[in-house]
């Protein structure tokens, strides 16, 4: 123990310059490593703007290491346009969407809705989990991935009563 302590007492600025290495290293490794990240969500994010569900899809399965085909597509297969009118003015030859929620329920007991956006390739069934973070890291068959998945806030009530859905 004594000698432990007197090279402790020595080498004191030796020992000093060695952990500030070892944190400069450390600390220069996080910052590279959240660079490429970066870099990597960018060009994905970059990706799925230009060329739309595809890629989407491609990143997905290459994220999940499956080598399925279309794993999605069965989530757009029955869905149907419809024009209907309501009494409401504004929904005048407006053009809905019939969904089978029932059928995605079955894929997944947390399905609430469905979002389409025209003049994109949006169309796809909404979760909601008991908090926000599950889907952030999960798809819509609750399978691990970086990519998530479309969800309502878990603090919505989605009986009508709320004004505001997120």
């Amino acid at each position: 123990m004594d000698i432990v302590l007197r090279f402790i007492k020595e080498n004191n600025s030796l020992i000093m310059a060695a952990l500030f290495l070892v944190i400069i290293i450390l600390t220069i490794l996080v910052i590279i490593t959240d660079i490429i990240n970066k870099k990597k969500n960018k060009l994905a994010a970059q990706n799925l703007l230009n060329n739309g569900d595809s890629n989407m899809l491609d990143a997905l399965k290459e994220e999940i290491k499956e080598d399925v085909p279309n794993q999605y597509q069965d989530l757009t297969t029955n869905i149907k346009q419809e024009k209907e009118s309501k009494t409401d003015p504004n929904y005048i030859n407006t053009n809905f969407i019939n969904v089978n929620l029932n059928y995605y329920i079955s894929k997944n007991n947390e399905t609430v809705g469905w979002i389409q956006v025209n003049g994109t390739n949006i169309n796809y069934p909404i979760v909601q989990h008991e908090d926000n973070n599950f889907y952030l890291e999960h798809d819509f068959y609750k399978r691990k991935t970086n990519i998530g998945w479309i969800f309502a806030d878990y603090r919505n009530k989605l009986d009508d009563t709320d004004k505001n859905i997120v």
